[in-house]
């Protein structure tokens, strides 16, 4: 559902047929001194939704800048759909929580890219990994209820809405 949300900014803001990317182009140049992209997920790289939603962190600074622009708030009222859910904090601690929580595995797929070998290195991050992923989980857990407190809009994602108000 995340990654769906993910998509979602990326054709947002990233699709080249959009007025955003080109305010989004000019954004990240300003940022990180040249231009950065989303990365499109592919069913056929390792860990490709994941390392999908670690750009959109790392792009987090940009983002909220284009999204406040008044160029931006000016254009299509189409491309500000997931904005609301951007501007809150919450989102951005719960994105840094779930990224925070999968970071043990990209150090064993980053192993696992690695030309030489590394089997004790391997059973030492795979070790660490599960000692690490129950107090990560709790953490992305407490995010979430954080995030959901609010009574937020149901952003529709495909057939699946990632807020939903409280009831």
């Amino acid at each position: 559902l995340l990654s769906n949300f993910s998509n979602q900014i990326r054709i947002m803001l990233g699709s080249t047929r959009h007025a955003p990317n080109a305010l989004f182009k000019k954004v990240t140049k300003k940022h990180f001194g040249q231009s950065l992209g989303f990365i499109q997920p592919s069913e056929c790289q390792m860990a490709g939704h994941e390392l999908n939603l670690l750009r959109l962190y790392c792009l987090r600074a940009p983002i909220l800048e284009v999204i406040r622009k008044k160029t931006f708030l000016d254009m299509n009222t189409a491309f500000h759909a997931p904005t609301h859910v951007l501007e809150k904090p919450e989102f951005w601690h719960f994105l840094y929580a779930v990224v925070q929580a999968l970071y043990p595995m990209f150090r064993i797929l980053r192993l696992a890219d690695m030309k030489i070998g590394g089997m004790d290195k391997l059973k030492f991050y795979v070790m660490q990994a599960d000692n690490l992923l129950p107090f990560y989980m709790e953490n992305v857990k407490d995010h979430w209820d954080a995030l959901c407190k609010e009574s937020l809009p149901i952003i529709e994602v495909g057939k699946t809405s990632l807020l939903r108000p409280r009831q």
